[in-house]
C-alpha cells in the first residue's frame, strides 16, 4: 500500500549561499525578489534566532497576528501547547469569526470561560469529540496525533482530502490499526508537519506520536497547511509562502514616503561615472517593449502566458500571486539596473555596488520590495524619514536603500548609499549609454583588465590579450518586432593590438566563392590562429593538449604533415560550410584564403595529404582533377549498410587556382565551387541587411529553418531501433517548440575606425 514519494526538503533562500559577501547576497536577493515571495518578519525574540527550529514559521505567525510572545521578550518555542490553545491558533489561522455556536460544553469546559466559544464551535463541526468521561480537558498539552487531527478536519471541512500521496516511510513507533494513521499519513505524506522531534533507529525512526506539541511546531504545521490551503495544493512546497492575513503589517507600515517629482531624473545617475560594469533593462521604451512582446509572442509558453507567469499565479496564493503582485509593476514603465567596481569583481569583498530602479508604478513596488525585504532582513530592518528621502538600513547585512520619488537605490554602504544621492540631487552621475534599446551593458578599461588577469590566472594568457587591447565595451538587446538584435562596440587602445591585427582592414572574400546551394552553416574570420589560438590555450584535450601550439603538434604527428607548414597556412583567412545537399548526411567544406607566399607550405600539405591518404586507404576511387583539387569516391554502403545504395561519398582536398585550400566532405564540390556564391544569395541578404554598418570582417550565418527542416527529414528516414527513435523524437520535440520559431541567425564584426562593432540578429518566424 504505501510507496516512497519525494522527499520535500525546507530549502535555503538562494542567497543564503552568498553569506561570505553581503551585497552580492542582497543583489541577488532583489532579483529574486521580484520574481517570487516570502513571509514577512518583523518580530525578534530573545529565545528565537536565525538556529531556531522553524524559526521562519514562527516569525510568520506571530507577525500575522496567529501567535504572540511572553511579556518578557520570550516566544519559548519548546513548551508545549495546550489544547484550547490550539484550536484557538487554528481558528485565527483559517481567519472564521467564533461565536454563536449551539453544542453542548464538555464537563470541564465552563460557561464563561475565555474558551468557551472555540470549543462550542469545535464540538459543533466535529473536530472535537471528547474523551470517554464527558471531558475535553482543556488545559493539557495537545499531543501531535491530536493535533494533527484537530487540524486536518478544520483545514479541510471535517474530512481527510482524497489523495494519491503516500507516506514516504510508517515511523517504527506507529501501527496502522491506530485512531490516527489516517490523519498521520495525510499530514506526513504532503510534507505538512517538521520532523526535527524525530528520531532515527534500527528500524526506521520514531515520530513519538503521543508527545506534546510544542510551540514551534504548532507553528510550523500550521505554517505548512495554509500554505497548501491558500494554493489549493496537494503537498506543501518551502518555496511558497502562505498568503498574509493582516496587510497593515508590511515594513512600510513604519515610514510615510514623500510625493517627491523626479520626473526629470535619470535613474543612472545613482551609478558612479567610474562604474566598471553597468547593467541596465529598460522597459520605459514602450516601441521596444512592444517589439519584444511581439517576437516573443510566436514563441510556445511565452507573452502573457509565459512559464514565470504560470508558474507564480499556479504555486503561490490571490494575494501573493504574480499577477496581483509583479504584473502591476511591469506593466507600467520601469527601468532597473546595477552596478559595480573593478574592486569588486576582483574581491568580492571589497568595492562599492549599486541597485537602481525608476518605477511608474512606485507603490506597487514599495509594496513588492517592502514585503521581500521584511522577509530577508527581518527585525534587523529600520526605516527613516529623512528630508524627500526614505532610508531603509540593515547594518547587520550591509543593507543601505532609499527611496526618492519613484528612485529606488540601494548601496552595500551607508556612504555608498549618501554619495548615491548626492549624485541623484546634483545630476552628476553616470551617464546612459542607450536611449532606444530595451537592454544594455557597459564594462570599462578596469573592469576588462581584471577580466583579462583572471584568464591568465586559469592558463589562458593569450585570450588575456583580447581584453588588453580594449578601452571599454558596450553591448546593447534591441528588437524590430520582427526578430532581435544583439549589438556590441568595443573601443580599442590605439596603434598595433591583437584585435586590430586580426580585423582591421580585411573585407570578406571567401563567402563570395563558395557556393549557396543548401547552406544551413557558414563561418569566415580573417585568421584562423588569431581566431583560435587565444581560445584553446589553456584547454585540455585528451590526453593532455593545452594548448594551440601542442594542437598542431598532435595534428602534426597523426597526419605527417610538418607543423611549420601548418603554422604557416593557418594564420590565413578561414571560412567553414555546412550545406544540406538532400542527402543523409550534409556537405562540409573548410576553406582557407592563401597568399601567394603560403603556396609552396600548402603544396608541401597536399603531398603530405597524400601519402596519408595512400597509405589508410585502400580499394578507394581516387581521381586528380587537374584544377589543384583531388577527389576520393566511396559507396556510403562500404561504410554502413543502412545507407542508399546509389549514394556515394564524395571527399575533396586541394588548393584551387584562386589560392583557396579547401577540405570538403561534399558531393559535385568541383563544379558547386565558385557558382551562385552566398555572398548573392537573396535569402543571405536579406539576413545582411540587418546587421547594418557592423558588417564586414567575419560572419556567422545559421539558417536554423533549413537546419530543422534537415533533422525532421533524416530523422523519419533513419532506420534505428524505433524505441531510440522515439526517445530522439521526445528530445526534439521540446527544443523544436522553440526553434522553429526561429528562422536564421547572423552575426558579423567590423572595425571602424578606433572601435570594433559587432552584431547579432536573430530573425524570428512569423
Amino acid at each position: 500500500m504505501f510507496i516512497r514519494s519525494p522527499f520535500y526538503a525546507r530549502i535555503l533562500p538562494l542567497n543564503q549561499f552568498f553569506n561570505q559577501n553581503c551585497m552580492k547576497k542582497v543583489f541577488i536577493s532583489l532579483l529574486i525578489g521580484l520574481f517570487a515571495f516570502s513571509a514577512t518578519a518583523f518580530a525578534d525574540f530573545s529565545d528565537v534566532d536565525d538556529f531556531t527550529d522553524y524559526r521562519d514559521s514562527i516569525i510568520w505567525m506571530n507577525d500575522n497576528g496567529v501567535i504572540d510572545g511572553y511579556p518578557d521578550g520570550s516566544f519559548q518555542p519548546d513548551t508545549c501547547v495546550n489544547r484550547v490553545e490550539f484550536l484557538k491558533l487554528l481558528f485565527e489561522v483559517l481567519e472564521i469569526e467564533v461565536g454563536g455556536g449551539s453544542a453542548d460544553l464538555f464537563s470541564d469546559t465552563p460557561n464563561g470561560s475565555w474558551y468557551e466559544d472555540y470549543v462550542r464551535m469545535a464540538r459543533e463541526r466535529g473536530t472535537v469529540v471528547g474523551y470517554s468521561d464527558g471531558t475535553f480537558r482543556p488545559g493539557q498539552c495537545v499531543n501531535r496525533v491530536e493535533a494533527m487531527k484537530m487540524a486536518v478536519l478544520e483545514f479541510n471541512d471535517g474530512a481527510i482530502p482524497e489523495t494519491d500521496l503516500y507516506m514516504w516511510e510508517i515511523p517504527a513507533d506507529v501501527n496502522e490499526g491506530e485512531w490516527y494513521f489516517d490523519y498521520l499519513e495525510y499530514v506526513r505524506a504532503a510534507d505538512l508537519v517538521g520532523e526535527m522531534h524525530t528520531e532515527s533507529t534500527v528500524d526506521g525512526f520514531n515520530f513519538f506520536p503521543g508527545d506534546s506539541m510544542s510551540r514551534k511546531e504548532v507553528a510550523e504545521m500550521l505554517y505548512r497547511m495554509k500554505s497548501v490551503m491558500d494554493t489549493n495544493g496537494s503537498q506543501y512546497r518551502s518555496w511558497v509562502s502562505p498568503d498574509i492575513i493582516d496587510e497593515s503589517l508590511l515594513f512600510f507600515r513604519e515610514c510615510s514616503v514623500p510625493d517627491v517629482d523626479t520626473s526629470n531624473v535619470d535613474m543612472e545617475t545613482i551609478f558612479p561615472k567610474d562604474s566598471g560594469l553597468v547593467m541596465v533593462l529598460d522597459a520605459s521604451n514602450s516601441a521596444q517593449v512592444s517589439n519584444w512582446n511581439k517576437v516573443m509572442d510566436v514563441f510556445p509558453s511565452t507573452g502573457e502566458n509565459n512559464w514565470i507567469v504560470d508558474s507564480y499565479d499556479d504555486s503561490v496564493s490571490n494575494k501573493l500571486s504574480y499577477a496581483n503582485m509583479v504584473r502591476p509593476v511591469t506593466s507600467k514603465d520601469w527601468k532597473f539596473g546595477m552596478s559595480l567596481n573593478a574592486d569588486f569583481v576582483d574581491n568580492f569583498n571589497d568595492g562599492d555596488v549599486f541597485v537602481g530602479g525608476k518605477f511608474e508604478a512606485m507603490d506597487e513596488f514599495e509594496y513588492l520590495a517592502g514585503y521581500y525585504f521584511s522577509r530577508e532582513f527581518g527585525s534587523d530592518m529600520s526605516c527613516e524619514e529623512m528630508d524627500d528621502f526614505v532610508y531603509w538600513t540593515s547594518e547587520y547585512e550591509g543593507f543601505y536603500a532609499a527611496l526618492y520619488g519613484d528612485l529606488f537605490l540601494l548601496s552595500n554602504s551607508a556612504e555608498g548609499r549618501d554619495a548615491a544621492i548626492a549624485r541623484v540631487a546634483s545630476n552628476d552621475g553616470f551617464t546612459s549609454k542607450s536611449d532606444d534599446d530595451l537592454a544594455y551593458m557597459y564594462i570599462n578599461d578596469d573592469l576588462l583588465t581584471v577580466i583579462g588577469d583572471l584568464y591568465t590566472e586559469v592558463g589562458m594568457e593569450p585570450m588575456s590579450l583580447y581584453f588588453s587591447s580594449l578601452m571599454n565595451a558596450s553591448f546593447s538587446l534591441s528588437s524590430d518586432g520582427e526578430g532581435v538584435s544583439f549589438d556590441s562596440s568595443y573601443k580599442l587602445e590605439t596603434g598595433s593590438n591583437i584585435i586590430r591585427d586580426l580585423y582591421e582592414g580585411y573585407e570578406l572574400e571567401l563567402i563570395e566563392k563558395v557556393p549557396a546551394e543548401g547552406t544551413i552553416f557558414y563561418i569566415e574570420m580573417p585568421s584562423f590562429s588569431g581566431y583560435f589560438a587565444p581560445v584553446l590555450s589553456g584547454l585540455t584535450f585528451g590526453d593532455p593538449v593545452n594548448s594551440y601550439a601542442e594542437l598542431l603538434n598532435m595534428a602534426s604527428d597523426e597526419t605527417g604533415i610538418d607543423e611549420a607548414d601548418l603554422e604557416v597556412i593557418l594564420d590565413s583567412p578561414f571560412a567553414v560550410q555546412i550545406s544540406d545537399l538532400g542527402n543523409v548526411n550534409p556537405g562540409f567544406a573548410f576553406y582557407l584564403q592563401l597568399d601567394s607566399s603560403d603556396l609552396d607550405a600548402a603544396d608541401n600539405i597536399v603531398e603530405a595529404f597524400d601519402v596519408f591518404i595512400e597509405a589508410n586507404t585502400e580499394g578507394l576511387e581516387f581521381d586528380n582533377l587537374g584544377s589543384g583539387l583531388r577527389r576520393i569516391s566511396v559507396a556510403a554502403t562500404e561504410i554502413d549498410s543502412s545507407f542508399a545504395d546509389d549514394e556515394v561519398f564524395e571527399f575533396y582536398y586541394g588548393v584551387m587556382d584562386d589560392d583557396v585550400m579547401v577540405f570538403a566532405l561534399y558531393s559535385d564540390f568541383d563544379s558547386a565551387y565558385g557558382d551562385s556564391a552566398l555572398a548573392r544569395d537573396g535569402d543571405y541578404q536579406e539576413a545582411k541587411s540587418h546587421l547594418g554598418s557592423a558588417y564586414g570582417a567575419g560572419v556567422l550565418y545559421l539558417d536554423i529553418e533549413d537546419i530543422v527542416d534537415y533533422f525532421e527529414r533524416n530523422l523519419e528516414m533513419d532506420n534505428s531501433d524505433e524505441l531510440i527513435l522515439e526517445e530522439i523524437a521526445e528530445e526534439l520535440e521540446m527544443i523544436m517548440e522553440y526553434v522553429d520559431a526561429v528562422k536564421y541567425v547572423i552575426s558579423s564584426s567590423v572595425i571602424d575606425r578606433n572601435e570594433l562593432n559587432s552584431s547579432m540578429y536573430v530573425k524570428i518566424e512569423n
